[in-house]
């Protein structure tokens, strides 16, 4: 068969993942294979390998919008071409974006391919994630333009979950809401999978080592390419400290809205480790020199839609976690043991934190079962399989 997987994402972000390790299921089966993301070029194409999958970033200039966004003219005809010019048996488009969804219609209207949506976060409305995170900039015009866009993106990601042959979902909101729309058929659950063979369990004192921390404190982290819920983060981290004045914490994420007077107006400039983008080996050490892995989350529809990847980042590399009680993050964390939750509450979240930083052995144990889940009941390979099953997609 030839199956082609498309993506919104630049590689390493968001539903690239997702794409990628669906990517890697087709070709251990021998299939052709071909993964679409975008790329950081504006204007031009760029192609590789990875392991017999054929590779492309397409161009993603899109005015008023970000690389990732999936509104990119260049983007939508360069993989329209793409779906026209080869037999394609299944398009997997990983979002509901212009660059994937119209080229997996055409391939479906052309070659009668299987045309699979993939949804892992809610886009529209007011409470999306476009209306909800998008950062203003006081242009009337570029408001304007964006939000007829964002009204464009709201109808896309019905028609996607509508007109789609099968829909897989990563949990039980979105399955409600594609439900309640109007689809009755060919849904499945596709959780996040865990890398277990690139993120593995590492002795804490030598993380701690490496990176010149303290061996005697309790260390907290939180690891992010996107954070959504900045302000609940510091208003949580301010409580923990407070409570436990010992405690460090250790930050890789985006640089904060307000810089280095986010923390100073906290109190936090002396407990907070802030790290910009780092290689693999040492993201993972930052994750291995932790006694919790944080997983902030405010209650609210976009929240609720999703499951963050730093979860399964956690439990691939055998560390506790405290996880606001959203969505179907509650039920996972208590089937699998992986730590605690709380409500979503900036106090709540800080004085939890506080108490397991306090329990080291409660936080090893908790870490324990989330390397054993990850190794069994969320390798991605079950998870696509089990999916494409219940789909009844032949693979």
């Amino acid at each position: 068969m030839r199956v082609l997987l498309l993506n919104n994402n630049i590689p390493g972000h968001g539903a690239w993942f997702r794409a990628l390790h669906a990517a890697r299921f087709f070709r251990a089966r021998g299939h052709r294979v071909t993964l679409v993301s975008s790329g950081r070029n504006l204007y031009r194409a760029r192609h590789g390998a990875l392991r017999g999958i054929d590779i492309w970033q397409t161009p993603s200039w899109a005015p008023f919008l970000g690389l990732e966004y999936g509104w990119s003219v260049p983007g939508v005809m360069w993989r329209m071409g793409l779906a026209a010019t080869a037999p394609w048996d299944i398009v997997w488009a990983f979002s509901h974006k212009p660059v994937d969804q119209y080229p997996a219609r055409l391939a479906r209207s052309l070659r009668r391919a299987t045309w699979i949506s993939d949804w892992c976060d809610l886009w529209g409305g007011e409470h999306g994630i476009s209306r909800l995170h998008w950062k203003r900039d006081g242009n009337p015009l570029v408001e304007a333009m964006r939000s007829t866009i964002f009204d464009g993106d709201d109808r896309l990601e019905r028609t996607a979950a509508l007109d789609c042959d099968a829909l897989t979902v990563i949990g039980g909101d979105l399955k409600l809401r594609s439900k309640v729309w109007g689809r009755h058929a060919r849904t499945a659950l596709l959780r996040n999978g865990c890398n277990t063979a690139a993120i593995r369990p590492l002795d804490r004192a030598e993380c701690r080592r490496r990176l010149d921390l303290p061996q005697d404190v309790p260390i907290a982290g939180y690891v992010s390419n996107y954070q959504p819920d900045e302000d609940f983060l510091l208003d949580a981290l301010r409580v923990a400290h407070r409570r436990l004045p010992s405690a460090r914490f250790l930050l890789r994420c985006p640089k904060f809205r307000e810089g280095d007077r986010a923390l100073r107006r906290r109190g936090l400039e002396d407990c907070v480790l802030w790290y910009d983008r780092q290689p693999h080996g040492r993201l993972c050490e930052i994750m291995g020199a932790c006694d919790l892995l944080l997983v902030p989350m405010e209650d609210n529809d976009f929240n609720r839609s999703r499951i963050p990847h730093k979860i399964s980042d956690a439990m691939a590399g055998g560390r506790a976690q405290l996880a606001c009680a959203v969505g179907d993050v509650p039920d996972i964390f208590a089937e699998h043991g992986l730590g605690a939750t709380c409500p979503a509450e900036p106090k709540a979240f800080g004085e939890r934190a506080a108490e397991l930083l306090a329990d080291r052995a409660a936080c090893e144990s908790y870490g324990r079962n989330g390397r054993d889940a990850a190794e069994t009941s969320f390798q991605w390979d079950t998870l696509i399989g089990t999916a494409l099953d219940g789909l009844g997609v032949r693979y």
